[in-house]
């Protein structure tokens, strides 16, 4: 999240992640253009990790209850088939 502050003779500040972006009022319309490009990035950053997070717990969660359910059903099965 960006904060805007005044700064003395007419320039604008732009904080951003603890560091300042001065510029003039000239200058400040693209101060808050990248403050916002930035802001867009970091949400699709998270975006992206919540579907890498989704594979991820796949693998360690699911993926080792089917191999238990499997091993549990499927052992005594075998056994019942081979005789």
């Amino acid at each position: 999240m960006a904060l805007k502050t005044r700064e003395p003779s007419n320039t604008y500040c732009v904080i951003l992640r603890g560091e300042a972006l001065v510029a003039s009022k000239a200058g400040h319309r693209q101060a808050l253009t990248f403050a916002d490009e930035f802001i867009a990035q970091a949400e699709t950053r998270a975006e992206r990790l919540g579907s890498n997070l989704g594979v991820v717990s796949a693998v360690f969660y699911f993926l080792p209850f089917v191999v238990t359910v499997l091993v549990i059903v499927g052992v005594p099965l075998i056994q019942v088939i081979m005789g």
